[in-house]
């Protein structure tokens, strides 16, 4: 028995770790996106939801409305200090 990850693992530990830098560094529109669609509760400071605004399916495959998956992820990225291999390491436990 292998430890790989699936494929639909893979993608959201990659999907997850690129949109967590984009906030991070990125000063293109699309961060900017992200960044308007985060929603931190006052309640789970180190918890951020994004929010799915899609109406039909093809709306749903645009990176901004794929990210409902980060409910699931329970370590505080957004208060900690940025680093590349903590969070790699954090998103393949979290979602491998």
């Amino acid at each position: 028995m292998s430890a790989r990850a699936t494929p639909p693992e893979w993608a959201k530990c990659i999907v997850s770790s690129t949109a967590i830098k984009m906030l991070y560094n990125d000063k293109t529109p699309l961060a900017k996106i992200l960044r308007k669609r985060a929603y931190i509760n006052d309640r789970n400071s180190g918890k951020v939801t994004f929010s799915d605004i899609s109406r039909i399916k093809i709306g749903r495959q645009a990176l901004p409305n794929r990210l409902d998956f980060f409910k699931d992820i329970k370590f505080d990225w957004c208060n900690a200090p940025f680093d590349h291999d903590k969070l790699g390491i954090e998103l393949k436990q979290t979602f491998c």
